[in-house]
């Protein structure tokens, strides 16, 4: 019996230095996870802005919307700039609101972004946006706090490459819609300057010079 006893001392002792070396391990994870991607996009800075400061062009190009279209969406009644914010729950992506919390037009953008399911979590999530010689340099980073759970979470999950994917997939999907939004801006802008079509006289079809007076 003693041996018995004794047996199962040693294997709780085991047990418990292993836990005592996760527990160890896991503090030491880092306190902060920082994800980024950029992309280059050939459009101005004010072309590109928009398509994160609206958030209902920001539906266009989200990667987790194309992941699941199906999930439920509610939106804020001015999807537009600071204090706009949607709400989001899905099989796939979970639950969470997204709210834009302060802006620079053209330069910047900062979204408060709070998860509910699968786990409750908050991060900042960022867009930059610099002049480029092709266009604009678009940075999308994401920014959280890691407590205990989070870090426990980061010895199983790589959140770098899965958040990194999608921001991938969502720059490659923006960069479509700003280079034709600053294609059809430039159209206008060239059309409100250009001059007025000439006169045509209804006669001969001829162009009429307003500065010759018409003949007896």
């Amino acid at each position: 019996m003693n041996k018995v006893v004794t047996g199962l001392l040693a294997v709780a002792g085991v047990v418990g230095v292993g836990v005592l070396g996760l527990i160890g391990v896991i503090a030491m994870q880092p306190s902060h996870v920082h994800v980024e991607r950029s992309a280059v996009v050939g459009a101005a800075p004010a072309d590109v802005y928009p398509f994160a400061n609206d958030l209902s062009l920001w539906m266009k190009w989200n990667p987790w919307d194309a992941m699941e279209p199906s999930a439920v969406k509610t939106f804020s009644e001015n999807p537009v700039g600071v204090g706009a914010f949607y709400t989001w729950k899905g099989e796939q992506t979970g639950s969470g609101k997204m709210t834009i919390a302060s802006t620079v037009p053209d330069q910047n953008i900062v979204y408060d972004l709070q998860f509910t399911e699968p786990f409750v979590a908050k991060a900042d999530v960022s867009f930059t946006f610099t002049p480029d010689a092709a266009g604009t340099k678009v940075v999308w980073a994401y920014d959280a706090d890691a407590g205990f759970m989070e870090k426990a979470a980061g010895l199983f999950m790589d959140m770098d490459g899965m958040l990194g994917g999608d921001f991938e997939r969502g720059l490659k999907a923006l960069g479509p819609l700003a280079e034709a939004s600053g294609k059809e801006r430039l159209a206008r802008e060239a059309a409100a300057v250009a001059p007025p079509p000439a006169p045509l006289d209804a006669a001969t079809g001829a162009v009429v010079d307003a500065l010759v007076p018409p003949a007896p």
